[in-house]
Parts: structure tokens; C-alpha cells; sequence
């Protein structure tokens, strides 16, 4: 059991990021979680006073909820990591029948990436992470649910086709109809045109991290086959 300190740019009390990380071995399985040691208070002017309490048995977070082929774009620790625990915090209440929505929660973590200087290309990423991951848990309107990962999907399949087609200028041909389906997402248009554009850009970095990833999984599972035949 470990604990991590992370000073963020709020002053006031209570604003540093204490957090545990909790091992726990259960029938042969190892559970790990990320919970916060010490209570965490913050101030939006969305919902008042904030407080993440100190208590794994009732919270625990999982960081920057970042997939870990996009790691390399935005990392699940930063100065971004008070916000995106806070916002855990909060879409954790709304899931158990209080605090706010889960879009007000989104407006709350822009709040704070912004307050903690997040620098605005990573603010934006990530405000449009979570504006698609709201999109497609309902959190804002019904039709938005099926469309936005349909526009995703739609932006990576032309994205394949200009390769093909337009060569080394495919980028700016891809990213202008990337924004402009983007704007389609009312009421989270700008976080629409950010996440599309960033789908349309970089995908093809996205895929090779893919199948780099897919073959380092390939080896550990052989390298432990073999093992396990040896010490037969």
C-alpha cells in the first residue's frame, strides 16, 4: 500500500491530491484500486463545495480515464489529475441518486483543468473526451446517443479512404468535414468539432499503436506459455 502527493495550482486548504493506491489479494486474484487518503475539497460556482472523501471502501477513481492507446497523447496523471478526480467524484454521486448531472459534471472538470492551467490543446482533448463519453451514456439529448459514435466511425472510414485517395494532403481534406459533422453535436458543438478533428488527425498513429500493442500482448502471452511448459 503507497501513497502519491500531487500539488495542484488551487492554494486554499485541503486542494493537494493525496491519493493510495490499495492492493488487495482476494481468492488468488489482485485487486488494485486508487482512492483518495486524504479529503479533497474544491469550489466550482456549478455546484458550491465539493468534498472527495477519503474512503476507498465507498470511492475509489481510476485517474484520467484515458484508453491506454491514446496514453501517449494525454496521460491519466498531471496537472489535470485533481480535476479528473473530481470529476469521478462527481459522476460517482450522479450514479448513486445525487450531486449534479453528468453534464454539469463535465462543466465542472473544464472549470478546473482551466483554473489548474492546463495548457489548452490538452483542455480541449479532454473536455471532448468527456463530452463523448456523456454523449453516449445519455447524458444529453436521446438522438446524440447513436450519433456520435456513428459520426466517429464515419470521420475514421473517410479518414481511410482520403489516405488512399488524396495522398500527403489528406489531413486538411479530412479535417474540415471532421469540424463541420462536429458542429452537429448540440449542445456540446465545440467539444463535437475538437473530438471528430482529433478522430480524423490521428488515427493513423492510433492504429499503429494498435498493433504495436497488439503484438507486445502476443509476446508476453507466448514468452508465458513457454514458461510455464519449462518449469513442467
Amino acid at each position: 500500500m503507497g501513497a502519491t502527493q500531487a500539488t495542484m495550482g488551487d492554494t486554499r486548504p485541503h486542494a493537494a491530491v493525496v491519493l493510495e493506491h490499495v492492493v488487495v489479494h482476494r481468492h488468488g486474484r489482485i485487486d488494485e484500486h486508487i482512492a483518495v487518503a486524504r479529503d479533497l475539497v474544491v469550489w466550482h460556482h456549478l455546484c458550491g463545495v465539493v468534498r472527495v472523501p477519503a474512503d476507498h471502501r465507498c470511492f475509489s477513481t481510476d485517474l484520467a480515464s484515458v484508453p491506454w492507446f491514446w496514453r501517449w497523447v494525454v496521460g491519466r496523471v498531471g496537472v489535470h489529475l485533481r480535476a479528473a478526480v473530481v470529476h469521478d467524484w462527481l459522476i460517482h454521486q450522479g450514479g448513486h441518486g445525487g450531486g449534479v448531472s453528468r453534464a454539469d459534471a463535465d462543466r465542472v472538470f473544464a472549470g478546473l483543468l482551466q483554473r489548474d492551467g492546463v495548457d489548452p490543446v490538452t483542455r480541449w482533448l479532454m473536455v471532448a473526451a468527456v463530452g463523448v463519453a456523456t454523449a453516449i451514456a445519455g447524458g444529453h439529448r436521446p438522438w446524440m446517443r447513436p450519433w456520435v459514435p456513428f459520426t466517429m466511425v464515419a470521420v475514421v472510414v473517410a479518414g481511410v479512404l482520403t489516405v488512399l485517395s488524396a495522398g500527403p494532403w489528406w489531413p486538411p481534406v479530412v479535417a474540415v468535414p471532421a469540424a463541420g459533422l462536429g458542429a452537429t453535436w448540440h449542445p456540446i458543438r465545440r467539444e463535437g468539432m475538437v473530438a471528430l478533428v482529433a478522430t480524423a488527425l490521428l488515427w493513423p498513429a492510433t492504429l499503429a499503436v494498435l498493433i504495436t500493442g497488439a503484438a507486445l500482448s502476443a509476446t508476453r502471452c507466448i514468452i508465458r506459455r513457454v514458461s510455464r511448459a519449462d518449469r513442467r
